[in-house]
């Protein structure tokens, strides 16, 4: 943003000069605007460091004292507290008239003597005071001694080549003093093809301390460029007359092309626009004396106009814009193009085949729909395929001949397996149906049917009339199996069935107990399940909901029950599996079970077929559980009375050595094995981890220690540590 004092030399915010925000207390702001005589519009507004004294402004930065002390320069300078403008003078009107009344003096060469008028013409019009502001020349900090009149004259005076002007300035304020500066230029030539404006092609500038400054086309060259000493100062006026005529013979690079022609050309470098032309950013300026080809322009310019031509003639002719690649890039520019093309080609070959193979499908589809359904009941009888197929098929042309899928009926048949299917697999269920392989119907279908089935606790007659198919269909070694029962514990949770108006959650044994009316809540399920022996059938065929374990008598009652319906539907009971508790052991006691050895008998009469026997067992992770707990209680287990009994105390000792020891006999026991809880006792891995394992290296340990190969600390010997990690 500019100086916002007007008639500022500093207004023109390209020129490089330092600016201050405007303070934001307004006390403050008060007297800045007292002292520049001017009213702020906005907190935006910023004053020049040129209406400031030079103690008010902080350009560097000093820390440290004595040797230690270092001054560090600030790259941008900041306003001491407080600190007011330079007020300005009351007449501001004859300040301007002052500033605009300037003697510029404008001499020419002697030897051209006709060329004054145009110069007075130029000078009247003011498009010298146009160049100069245009283009400014520099920026200096500090002010020299004056250069003596008669210097002056004397510049006046120099014998200056052709088309050359000089032109001395002394208004340039630069902290409240003036500077002389004297300048001499060179115009250009005009353009057809640029704006109708001369523009400065060479200028020399001559301050008062005796440096010297070159400019062309408004670029900033070094005296070296054109062959003179950079380190020169200036004690007479035939020392510049002879820097002036060295640089008139200097060639200079024109640019490429006018800017305003090809504006609408995109290039991907960014040229140089000085003069209504553009430059190359990598322009040398100066051109080389030895150069044969006589040309004005630089070679990177040439470049750039080469350029700017053939995008020119690409965007007019709607070409694509060529690139060129090193061997290596298009080395691998031809893997990719023979990459594309095997993809092409594989995508056209598969494209071929889905029309092919949709042609097929719709020819297919138009012989189905011509096909009856008495001529489809012929082919499939005669291919002898499954009831369950058959009915998809039937299901597959229905749903082909139709054209909306919405609202379609299926039988009854077909949605009995599309429910059995979706229980089975859910997600397959769900896959079929989003790819449209097969007609199966919406989820919420399967949902309503399954929810009008009736489900209960107790045996269900429907179910057994369904199984007894299922049975027809089995061997006879596939029929025979085993019932298992088990009890389960359950939480206590009471809602309502908002299709039946009744209460669920409560004690439920179905119609075959008289007490299916009790009115508590249920904490115990009693499940019976069916295990074929030859065949990877397992179907659960009761529940039962009970306050409590089930009675002993209830559970004999029940248990002669299912066996009586298995019978009944086509299977063979063989067994009868459960677990040691309390409950099941009164039903052995019932049903003639002994486990003494004396009177031992492990089965009983079938009570749906008399020649046939039903053996009982007890599950073997119930078993090894019991087995556990009781060693872990009793610490001690007697196995045989002629026999030593076993300790706990030896699974203990086994693992306290092996804790702290790198070779173990039997790495997977641990803490868990010996401090149980409730939790812990219920787990089979602990315990057959326990008997398996321990009890093996503890018998191998007894045996060598009786026999006094081993003393009774030593545990890890050769031979049990062999035997332990088998």
């Amino acid at each position: 943003m500019s100086c916002c004092v007007p008639n500022c030399l500093f207004r023109d915010k390209y020129l490089k000069q330092s600016r201050f925000y405007i303070p934001k207390d307004l006390s403050l702001r008060y007297e800045w605007e007292k002292a520049l005589k001017i009213n702020f519009q906005n907190n935006n507004s910023r004053v020049c460091r040129q209406h400031f004294r030079d103690s008010d402004i902080i350009d560097s930065w000093v820390s440290g004292t004595g040797d230690s002390k270092y001054t560090v320069c600030l790259k941008i300078p900041k306003l001491r507290n407080g600190a007011i403008p330079i007020p300005v003078p009351d007449s501001p009107d004859n300040l301007i008239s002052s500033i605009n009344s300037i003697n510029i003096d404008h001499c020419y060469a002697a030897k051209k003597p006709q060329e004054n008028n145009i110069a007075e013409t130029i000078h009247n019009t003011g498009i010298i005071n146009n160049l100069k502001r245009n283009f400014p020349l520099f920026n200096i900090e500090s002010i020299p001694k004056r250069l003596k009149v008669e210097q002056k004259i004397t510049l006046l005076n120099l014998n200056i080549p052709t088309k050359w002007f000089c032109d001395i300035d002394e208004t340039l304020i630069i902290n409240n003093q003036k500077q002389i500066i004297i300048s001499f230029h060179k115009l250009g030539s005009y353009t057809k093809n640029v704006t109708q404006m001369r523009c400065i092609e060479k200028q020399l500038i001559l301050n008062e301390e005796s440096d010297i400054f070159l400019y062309a086309f408004d670029k900033k060259i070094e005296l070296s460029d054109i062959g003179v000493n950079s380190n020169i100062k200036i004690d007479n006026h035939t020392e510049i007359e002879k820097i002036i005529k060295i640089f008139d013979t200097i060639s200079l690079c024109k640019g490429a092309v006018p800017s305003n022609k090809y504006r609408d050309v995109k290039l991907s470098t960014i040229p140089i626009e000085r003069c209504g032309m553009w430059w190359h950013s990598k322009c040398i300026t100066v051109l080389p004396k030895d150069d044969s080809s006589n040309s004005d322009t630089c070679i990177w310019c040439k470049r750039l106009w080469y350029i700017v031509k053939s995008e020119k003639l690409r965007q007019r002719n709607n070409q694509s814009i060529r690139t060129f690649f090193s061997p290596t890039k298009k080395k691998t520019i031809s893997k990719i193009r023979k990459a594309k093309n095997t993809i092409t080609k594989k995508f056209s070959r598969a494209h071929l085949k889905i029309t092919c193979l949709q042609n097929h499908l719709k020819n297919i589809k138009d012989k189905m729909k011509k096909i009856t359904h008495c001529n489809l009941d012929k082919v499939l009888q005669n291919s002898d395929i499954p009831n369950c197929q058959s009915e998809l098929i039937h299901e597959i042309f229905k749903a082909a001949k139709l054209k909306n899928p919405k609202n379609r009926k299926y039988s009854e048949n077909w949605l009995l397996l599309c429910m059995l299917f979706q229980i089975r697999s859910p997600s397959g269920y769900k896959f079929l149906r989003d790819q449209n392989i097969l007609p199966l119907p919406c989820v919420n279908t399967i949902r309503k049917h399954l929810l009008a089935v009736e489900i209960g606790c107790g045996f269900d007659n429907n179910f057994f009339k369904l199984l007894k198919k299922k049975f027809d269909l089995k061997s006879e070694q596939q029929k025979q199996g085993v019932i298992v029962l088990d009890e389960i514990f359950l939480r206590e949770n009471i809602c309502v069935n908002s299709r039946t108006l009744t209460y669920m959650g409560l004690e439920d044994f179905g119609e075959e107990l008289n007490n299916t009316n009790s009115s508590q809540k249920a904490n115990h399920a009693l499940v019976l399940m069916w295990q074929s022996l030859a065949d990877n059938f397992v179907q659960p065929i009761a529940v039962f909901a009970s306050h409590g374990t089930v009675k002993g008598v209830d559970l004999a009652k029940l248990v002669i029950r299912a066996i009586l319906l298995m019978e009944n539907a086509g299977g063979q009971v063989v067994g009868l599996t459960s677990d040691g508790a309390t409950t099941n052991r009164t039903v052995w006691n019932l049903l003639g079970i002994c486990p003494n050895s004396e009177n031992f008998k492990n089965y009983f009469e079938n009570p749906y077929d008399s020649s046939r026997k039903v053996f009982v067992f007890s599950d073997t992770p119930h078993l090894l559980k019991t087995i556990r707990n009781r060693l872990y209680e009793k610490k001690q287990l007697l196995v045989h009375p002629s026999k030593t009994p076993i300790k706990w105390e030896h699974y203990q000792n086994v693992y306290k050595i092996e804790a702290n020891s790198l070779t173990k006999a039997c790495p997977k026991i641990n803490k868990n094995h010996f401090e149980l809880n409730n939790l812990s006792k219920m787990k089979v891995k602990y315990a057959a981890q326990v008997l398996k394992e321990a009890f093996a290296f503890i018998n191998e340990w007894e045996s060598n220690l009786k026999n006094q190969l081993i003393t009774k600390n030593d545990f890890l010997t050769q031979m049990t540590a062999r035997l332990g990690f088998r």
